[in-house]
């Protein structure tokens, strides 16, 4: 089964975004699940993310290693996002004790859009 959802809290406020992500977490437990956002906070506990711009494939890898790469785009958007929500925004990288014992615990996922065979 396949579940794709494109820009599901798009239009939400935060208080029911957060409702919808739970249960989108929940119906995508054994389920193949794509997740189309610009809204960052939607995706923080997928197995994986896949960064694009402009059509292309610039970066992957969970939230923690995305967060964690200095200068990534995904840690830039992050921190511009959470600065619109008064939240106390980091550039990627800048806690490199934090990103060191989170990233232990995380596996690596590679994908390819160029190779299906890997692909998830």
């Amino acid at each position: 089964a396949l579940l794709l959802c494109d820009e599901a809290t798009s239009a939400l406020d935060p208080l029911i975004e957060r409702s919808v992500v739970e249960v989108l977490n929940a119906a995508s437990a054994n389920v193949t699940t794509v997740l189309v956002a610009h809204k960052l906070q939607t995706v923080v506990d997928a197995d994986l993310i896949l960064v694009m711009s402009d059509g292309l494939l610039v970066e992957q890898g969970t939230h923690t290693s995305l967060l964690c790469q200095a200068n990534s785009t995904y840690s830039r958007m992050w921190a511009e996002q959470a600065s619109g929500f008064g939240g106390a925004a980091r550039a990627g990288g800048e806690d490199l004790d934090y990103c060191k014992l989170a990233l232990d615990d995380q596996p690596y996922v590679p994908w390819s859009a160029a190779d299906p065979e890997d692909a998830i």
